[in-house]
Order: structure tokens, then sequence, then C-alpha cells
């Protein structure tokens, strides 16, 4: 990345004076850190961790609902939030 820095602040400068190279390599030189600290920071892949954990709890949100507007039979409505109980864990969700 420096490389390509330096050789992009040479390439700018050529035919300039050295106050609009120097913007330029700046800018160079800005722009390739942000690409080295969003490579290194993993936007992308943290974006879809996120997308795919809140799909799952919009599901378990849904299902909540649903339990609660049916009401099953006391036997099932245990068996019910068990599983709620361990989907919840299974997300990182303190009890």
């Amino acid at each position: 990345m420096v490389l390509t820095t330096l050789i992009s602040g040479a390439t700018a400068l050529g035919g300039k004076s050295p106050a609009d190279g120097g913007t330029l390599g700046s800018i160079s030189l800005a722009a390739t850190v942000v690409t080295g600290l969003s490579s290194f920071l993993r936007f992308g892949e943290r974006a879809e961790r996120h997308l795919a954990q809140a799909n799952l709890c919009n599901a378990l949100i849904i299902e909540i609902e649903l339990f609660s507007a049916v009401a099953p039979p006391l036997d099932r409505a245990t068996y019910y939030l068990d599983s709620i109980r361990e989907r919840l864990i299974a997300l990182g969700v303190d009890e």
C-alpha cells in the first residue's frame, strides 16, 4: 500500500507544482489508510454477521408474539418457554 501511495503521488506530481503534488499525495495517502483500515477491520464481514443475528432475533420475536397470542396449554407452554430460553442463550442474551 505504501508503494502504491508513493507511485500514485509521483504520477500525480508529474507536471504540477509541488503544492498541488503535496495535496494530491496527501489525498492518495488518506485513501490508502482508509482502504487499509477497511480491510483490517473487515466491515463487510461484521455487517453480514450482524444481519444474520438480527434475522435470528426477528424470528424469535415473531415466535414469542405468536406464543403470547395463542397461549398453548400449560404442559406445552413450559416446553415452548424452555425452547425460547435456550434460543435466547444461544443468541447471547442474558437471562
